[in-house]
Order: C-alpha cells, then sequence, then structure tokens
C-alpha cells in the first residue's frame, strides 16, 4: 500500500490524468487477492484504508474517496500467474492537490482442504503505478517521487493505431500514382 499527493501546474480550470497499474506475479493455493486504486482531494489516513479492506477487501470503500482503478487478481485460483494492466484518468483541477492511495493484497491459503502449511504466492517488486501530466502541464508529488509514465487507454491505443496506418499509407498511394502516369 501507499499514498502521495499529487499537484499539476501549467493550465487552468479542470481536466483529466491517465493512471495505470501493471501488476505480474504467481499464486500457488486458493487465494482473494484484489488491487485499488483510490483518489481523494484529501490526504489519505492508513487506518482508515486499512479498516475499508477488513469490511471488505472485494469491494473496498473509502469514505471521501473514490476507487478509479479496481480488480479482483484471483478469486479462489488453484494456481496461476498474474500479467494485468489497469489503465484510466482521474479528474484534477489545476493547482489543486489530489491523492492517491494503492492498495495491492489479499490472501493465500492451502493448494487443497487437506493439506498442511499454506500456499505461495510471488509478487515481489511486480506492481508498477504510472501517471501522466496532460500535454503542457508539469506533474510534481508531495513525496518527491518520479513515477513512470501510464500506459495508454485503449481508447488512446486505437487512435494512435489509426493514424499510424494513415501516414503509412499516404506515401504508398503516391507511389502507386506516380507508377500509373
Amino acid at each position: 500500500m501507499w499514498s502521495d499527493g499529487f499537484l499539476v501546474a501549467g493550465g487552468s480550470g479542470s481536466s483529466l490524468i491517465n493512471v495505470s497499474a501493471q501488476i505480474g506475479g504467481s499464486v500457488a493455493g486458493l487465494a482473494d487477492m484484489s488491487y485499488t486504486l483510490f483518489a481523494s482531494s484529501n490526504p489519505f489516513d492508513v487506518q482508515t484504508i486499512l479498516a475499508a479492506f477488513e469490511i471488505d477487501d472485494q469491494d473496498p470503500q473509502i469514505p471521501g474517496a473514490v476507487a478509479v482503478l479496481h480488480t479482483e487478481v484471483f478469486h479462489g485460483a488453484q494456481q496461476g500467474v498474474v500479467n494485468v494492466t489497469l489503465a484510466g484518468t482521474i479528474p484534477f483541477t489545476y493547482g489543486q492537490t489530489f491523492y492517491l492511495a494503492s492498495v495491492f493484497g489479499g490472501d493465500v491459503g492451502c493448494v487443497n482442504l487437506g493439506c498442511v502449511g499454506g500456499g505461495s504466492e510471488d509478487f515481489f517488486n511486480s506492481s508498477n503505478f504510472g501517471i501522466t501530466a496532460p500535454a503542457g502541464g508539469t506533474l510534481t508529488t508531495l513525496s518527491a517521487t518520479n513515477y513512470a509514465a501510464a500506459v495508454p487507454e485503449p481508447s488512446t491505443w486505437l487512435l494512435l493505431c489509426a493514424g499510424l496506418i494513415s501516414v503509412l499509407a499516404v506515401p504508398r498511394r503516391r507511389a502507386r500514382l506516380q507508377y500509373a502516369s
């Protein structure tokens, strides 16, 4: 779990900021694991976050916060490899600090009901958070941490691919027209 404050300068009014989370690892055993990214206009209190997950770790709710990204990584799995990428946007107002809290965790138990001991999980250094300021904006964090750029949303990838295809198609069409003359 981590939390940090973010401030975007270089514009006015409200806009959207891109965020993403990449999770990778493996589980052997019965697992109940989830990832959630919360956004709030107020700083997060660790005890409040922990209390929310004690009540319901599959659909946690923190007073005054919005779950921006959420997924059940595993729920009842026997064994498996995790490779999940989540992407989304968060509304913000230029010049006003907003806060994010990222929570990834859960429980892993026995591989079968008759087992002695528990299951296993390996998610060491596996949850990566990314955030990208809008064009012309500068992003600063209260912790002075430099986060990776956010993974683009699927709609952004589609737009990028469509633009690339159209750029590549123009020279080919021109070449065909020159040969035809």
